[in-house]
């Protein structure tokens, strides 16, 4: 593991910018990291209108919610206990952003998700440059899934796959399958032989199988090969 990417992921995008080919990495969650926590009391803080947690963006050095848009300076110490011992948890587009450019400093990578496409003709812009082999990579949220097509992208990335069933909604499995279809049509919609990654971390056997058949059913459906990186914790009472 390097970082947020696989050995294997990593390899891949390697082959595939060798051959001068692009390539998709999707995670939809925004932002450097979902939440920050204080490792002293576990407190997290939220927004005073919605009541949901912050997300902290690395770039401007802030929590914003992502519903109102409430924003407040990147605390140095938690609102409850005064510990100075904060940490971020979980990783989004911006993060994933930012340690790709350390893998790969030569090469041009792109980000589009809500942040990225709020000016005029934001999300255009990024769109076109990709298509015009612009960018090497692009990092995008479930705005990339959709409706697009790029001849030359050949691998898709998805970082946390199993993240996707987690969502608090009773159809969070059928929305998975959907996502994951979705992005994977991405790839290989020429000539070239498309490839598509997933990143998974085994927790419970059942959610891991119930993940692993949307998994084929996707790939049967777009017909590509698939390539699965396991990270499996053994939890023993």
């Amino acid at each position: 593991m390097i970082g947020h990417f696989s050995d294997t992921l990593i390899e891949k995008i390697n082959v595939a910018l060798s051959l001068g080919e692009q390539v998709i990495l999707f995670q939809n969650r925004r932002g450097f990291s979902p939440f920050v926590e204080c490792k002293t009391c576990g407190h997290v803080p939220h927004c005073p209108s919605c009541d949901v947690s912050l997300t902290y963006y690395k770039y401007k050095n802030q929590l914003r919610c992502h519903y109102c848009s409430y924003a407040i300076a990147n605390p140095t110490h938690c609102h409850h206990c005064q510990s100075v011992e904060l940490s971020t948890k979980g990783f989004g587009t911006e993060q994933i952003e930012i340690e790709l450019k350390a893998f790969f400093p030569n090469k041009s990578i792109g980000r589009m998700d809500q942040d990225t496409t709020r000016g005029k003709y934001g999300f255009e812009k990024i769109i076109d440059a990709f298509k015009n082999q612009e960018y090497d990579i692009l990092i995008g949220t479930q705005m990339l899934a959709k409706g697009l097509h790029f001849d030359n992208v050949t691998l898709v990335g998805i970082l946390n796959a199993d993240n996707l069933l987690n969502q608090p909604h009773f159809r969070a499995y059928e929305r998975a399958f959907q996502m994951m279809t979705q992005v994977a049509g991405r790839a290989g919609r020429k000539e070239k032989r498309d490839q598509l990654l997933y990143k998974l971390t085994i927790l419970i056997t059942i959610r891991f199988s119930m993940l692993l058949r949307i998994i084929i059913l996707v790939c049967i459906k777009n017909k590509f090969t698939i390539g699965i990186t396991l990270n499996i914790h053994l939890f023993i009472d």
